[in-house]
């Protein structure tokens, strides 16, 4: 089952950094996060990582540019799609929503939008060859893209080639 893409977004988990130590933060349901200390990180979905954002106990972490450069690097070089935080993406959505110099934000953007074209070719031509070995890197939304694409294109092969 696929969430409506807002339910989807709120529930995707985000990288956030502990604003200064705590023995607990109570969270939703009575579950609590133990013994972090300040600068800490840990993933949670991003709906409650707002909320504790909010409260002034954690803070989603940017991604700094640096980082996307590296992993832009990483991909260009390999031939096979390289690994990629779960968290990666979602917090560089939010990065670049919440970055105030339109400079940086287009670069940002620019190196941003490069790193996901060079993955969505290598997911594209693991779909087509049905290789399966590379999927161990690719994160939840992309597995699912290389789900739906293997399907179309297996549902395909099959409509042309039924009757021949």
């Amino acid at each position: 089952m696929v969430l409506p893409s807002s339910i989807r977004e709120m529930t995707r988990e985000v990288l956030v950094k502990a604003r200064k130590s705590f023995d607990t933060i109570p969270l939703v349901r009575g579950e609590e996060v133990k013994g972090l200390t300040k600068n800490s990180t840990w993933q949670y979905p991003l709906w409650q990582a707002q909320v504790l954002e909010e409260e002034g106990l954690v803070e989603i972490c940017r991604v700094e540019m640096s980082e996307i450069g590296k992993k832009l690097m990483a991909e260009r070089r390999g031939k096979a799609i390289q690994r990629v935080e779960e968290w990666f993406f979602n917090n560089a959505r939010i990065t670049l929503k919440r970055e105030e110099d339109p400079e940086k934000e287009r670069k940002m953007r620019f190196k941003l939008k490069e790193l996901l074209e060079l993955r969505l070719e290598k997911i594209t031509r693991m779909a087509l060859t049905g290789e399966e070995e590379g999927s161990k890197n690719l994160t939840e939304d992309e597995k699912i893209l290389f789900n739906k694409i293997k399907v179309e294109l297996d549902e395909f092969r099959e409509r042309i080639f039924s009757d021949i």
